[in-house]
């Protein structure tokens, strides 16, 4: 009928789309997501899968997982998947479940497991495998886990089968590899900065607000680029901001607000089309940090150790630590003057890192830190322009005097 045609023809459109995405070089190894292979794979299994109402494929993403990564080449290692997956699919008749789940093996070898409650694989086949032409299916050509183990080897890596009559298990062994720069291993999140979270897609939302139930924190929920704009318009970039790369109806992408309103160091790039090597290039340059969406229900988050307060007299001072505060994305608090820091005192949380100038004005920035330790400050640091008062630490409860540089460019400067 007119709907089965329809829903075919979508099919059709994301598969391909699916595999645009994916520019196979067969010269690169680089370090990939084994979870972003394995979300493709299943992605277009699913689709294919419309007209098996009996059959499922299912990721089991366990957080201790969440950032495995292995060396290997992107496009080669979903082709590996989906034939493994298709042997899996085959070899259940009517209703059955086909999971694959990452993890750590041993300290540098990482696993993609994929079992099935399939017919399992005979002994007689199983023992030839691996070889070239060796296959249990009809009509099947043989090369498919040859070729599968020939690409891991050049990987160092390996392929396992394990089959009884209950089902079968295929283990893809892996070289371990570090995380890249672009790939978020953790969010941070400062308690006294909003969340604002850009996706056109109201379960994206449903997601971040079930994962930051507990934290306390302000979520601004926003479903176009152009809320972006007027947002940032009236309350400026001070926040964590979770933006989506596509938006329905939308001529810009999330990637290009982020450009232009200068969100790199305190955003990230949540997309269904991480795999889009233009995209992930694009953030590489950019130094932007993209998350697959799929990630966000495990992605580990924490909160973000305390702030900074500067107390300093000089304009210019103030404004060179706000500067680099944004682009470092440190929580800044700055006074002009000791009376306005003792009016604000009150709502200031006292794990904040205090600097205090060593000079205010008539005022003694000692004194201050002084009234401040009897407040409950405890990191409590005095800064100074003269050279021959650096280093020397007056008081005991007076953790270092420093210079007027923001102290997190150069952290081992503190403490």
């Amino acid at each position: 009928n007119a709907i089965t045609r329809i829903e075919e023809i979508t099919d059709q459109i994301q598969l391909k789309r699916l595999d645009q995405d994916v520019a196979i070089d067969h010269a690169s190894v680089e370090s990939i997501s084994l979870w972003s292979a394995v979300d493709r794979v299943v992605s277009e299994k699913n689709l294919l899968l419309r007209n098996r109402k009996g059959v499922s494929i299912e990721k089991e993403i366990e957080p201790s997982a969440y950032d495995l990564f292995a060396l290997g080449n992107f496009g080669q290692l979903c082709r590996v998947l989906s034939n493994i997956v298709n042997n899996s699919l085959e070899a259940i008749e009517d209703t059955g479940r086909v999971s694959i789940r990452v993890f750590q093996k041993e300290s540098q070898i990482v696993v993609i497991e994929v079992r099935d409650t399939g017919s399992g694989i005979s002994e007689s086949v199983r023992e030839k495998l691996f070889e070239r032409g060796c296959t249990s299916k009809a009509s099947g050509s043989g090369l498919g886990l040859y070729h599968g183990l020939k690409t891991v080897k050049e990987w160092s890596g390996d392929i396992s089968v394990a089959s009884n009559e209950c089902g079968t298990s295929v283990a893809v062994c892996l070289k371990k590899a570090d995380p890249p720069d672009w790939f978020p291993t953790m969010l941070e999140v400062t308690p006294t900065w909003p969340v604002i979270i850009v996706d056109d897609d109201a379960s994206i939302h449903d997601v971040w607000d079930y994962r930051f139930q507990n934290f306390g924190l302000e979520l601004i929920h926003l479903f176009t680029l152009e809320k972006l704009d007027d947002y940032i318009d009236a309350y400026g970039t001070g926040g964590l901001f979770l933006i989506d790369y596509e938006l329905v109806g939308e001529n810009r992408s999330g990637l290009d607000l982020i450009k232009s309103h200068g969100l790199q160091t305190k955003s990230l790039l949540v997309t269904s089309r991480y795999s889009d090597r233009r995209i992930l290039e694009s953030c590489i340059d950019g130094n932007i940090r993209l998350l697959p969406k799929f990630l966000a229900g495990v992605l580990p988050i924490s909160l973000a150790s305390s702030g900074y307060i500067l107390v300093d007299d000089d304009p210019l001072v103030r404004a060179v630590w706000t500067t680099s505060a944004d682009l470092y994305s440190k929580k800044l608090i700055t006074y002009p003057t000791q009376d306005s820091f003792l009016e604000g005192a009150p709502s200031l949380d006292r794990g904040n890192t205090l600097c205090i100038d060593r000079k205010l004005g008539s005022d003694d920035g000692l004194d201050l830190a002084k009234e401040a330790h009897k407040m409950g400050f405890t990191d409590i640091h005095l800064t100074t322009g003269l050279r021959n008062e650096k280093g020397s630490i007056p008081e005991p409860w007076i953790r270092s005097v420093i210079d007027k540089n923001p102290p997190w460019v150069n952290p081992s400067r503190i403490g």
